[in-house]
């Protein structure tokens, strides 16, 4: 559990990397990462889901920290590769840790938006 804790912290160093500078050597340098090479591969279509279920409010008004946890958690989501309970633990203790101020304000603004996604695949894919 630990070990997956640290490899989600790492990839979300990556995918934040990316957010941020858009530059295609982060994917060169982590090529040998087969999971944000996954991910990042289906950044279009988990941005798409993210941006579907966002309501009065558009993807690029969130930090690119928070989109990093988000599309690592709607990676997760969307193929299925952990439980939605571990999912939903992982983003939130991510946030927690390197996003929310204290006030739990993103922290809840997170957790909400999952609930969201994860009922934008359930109808969308019908899973």
């Amino acid at each position: 559990m630990i070990n997956d804790f640290i490899e989600s912290e790492n990839l979300i160093i990556k995918l934040y990397q990316y957010g941020l500078f858009k530059r295609k050597e982060i994917l060169e340098e982590d090529s040998k990462n087969e999971l944000f090479s996954k991910i990042f591969n289906l950044l279009p279509k988990i941005d798409t889901i993210i941006c579907n279920s966002l309501f009065d409010y558009t993807i690029d008004r969130i930090s690119y920290l928070d989109l990093a946890i988000l599309r690592l958690a709607t990676y997760h989501l969307l193929l299925k590769t952990k439980s939605d309970n571990s999912i939903f633990n992982e983003a939130i203790e991510l946030t927690k840790s390197y996003s929310d101020s204290g006030d739990d304000k993103q922290k809840n603004f997170n957790h909400s938006l999952l609930n969201r996604i994860k009922e934008t695949i359930k109808n969308a894919y019908n899973n």
